[in-house]
């Protein structure tokens, strides 16, 4: 059911985008629309972008049984409400159209951050708040400064260099790799071979599971496999929250001379729902920064390395 609805949400994202750019497209050319009708667009978009942040949360919801996702959608609506609000009261004429742009690609951001991981999503929500602070004081202090016109390329340069600043110091993240996604993405590398053990096609993960992986895997003996977790915890280890997922790794680990995990630091602050039961398997984890120092104390005393 929940496979279904995942690739039914690829038909509504791509519907609730092309609904607000249409709006945008007929706004941009029809100058002449009603005030009656401009505010009959500028509540369309509104709906789509709550739609929008609807649909990714409550499919995460269903595909990951975590009600931090719900939450986050709750705190999410109430900021753009916050947003909407502040934006229509310090700004004269407030541009609808506008703030519903800004909206609409904020939205855009969250739902990203949360398909990579939750914590992501969470940063990007606080800076959220931090950064409606900071325009409202922004907004505050340039309607104190009378002759605002003579500073409009100070501002603009202000703009140019932040936006420098992000793109010098910005990390590109791209997503996750799973099992057949990976071997669409290795099969334009000259000399590489790749080979697929059979099993039950999951389209939500494009993983492979079930007894046929274990019986592929007894065919063949490696130095490393590589694998990802969904969670840790220092009681059970890594962890999974799909069951079959979690039986594929371990029939796999049986065939190999050692484990390697890579995950997000994110993963160390949120264990998942099923332990993979490989708490003396994995040799190194390769991660980021910010994983926690409990967890790394915890990794190092089961002999563990981390490489960061």
């Amino acid at each position: 059911m929940v496979s279904v609805l995942i690739s039914f949400s690829r038909i509504t994202i791509l519907a609730f985008v092309l609904v607000f750019t249409l709006i945008d497209i007929i706004q941009m050319f029809e100058f002449k629309n009603s005030e009656v009708l401009g505010s009959v667009f500028s509540t369309i978009q509104s709906v789509m972008v709550v739609l929008l942040l609807a649909n990714t949360s409550f499919l995460l919801f269903l595909a990951k049984e975590d009600y931090i996702y719900l939450y986050l959608l709750a705190g999410q609506l109430l900021l753009f409400i916050l947003i909407g609000i502040t934006l229509n009261k310090l700004t004269l004429p407030a541009s609808r159209a506008l703030i519903n742009n800004m909206l609409f690609f904020l939205a855009l951001s969250f739902s990203f951050l949360e398909r990579l991981s939750d914590g992501r999503a969470i940063r990007q929500f606080v800076f959220a708040i931090i950064s409606l602070i900071v325009a409202t004081l922004v907004i505050v202090i340039i309607r104190q400064i009378r002759s605002i016109e003579s500073l409009m390329f100070v501002f603009a340069g202000i703009g140019i260099a932040l936006l420098m600043v992000v793109s010098l110091l910005g990390k590109v993240e791209y997503g996750a790799k799973l099992s057949l996604f990976i071997a669409d993405y290795i099969r334009r590398e000259n000399g590489a071979q790749t080979v697929l053990l059979g099993g039950i096609y999951q389209p939500d993960s494009q993983c492979l599971v079930g007894p046929m992986i274990r019986d592929g895997a007894a065919n063949y003996h490696v130095r490393y496999i590589f694998i990802g977790t969904d969670g840790w915890s220092e009681r059970t280890g890594f962890t999974n929250k799909d069951q079959m997922r979690a039986q594929a790794v371990r029939d796999m680990a049986a065939s190999a001379e050692n484990m390697v995990v890579l995950t997000e630091s994110d993963k160390f602050l949120s264990p998942g729902t099923v332990p993979m039961n490989i708490k003396n398997q994995p040799k190194l984890v390769i991660t980021d920064q910010n994983i926690p120092e409990q967890a790394q104390r915890s990794l190092h005393e089961e002999g563990i390395e981390i490489l960061l």
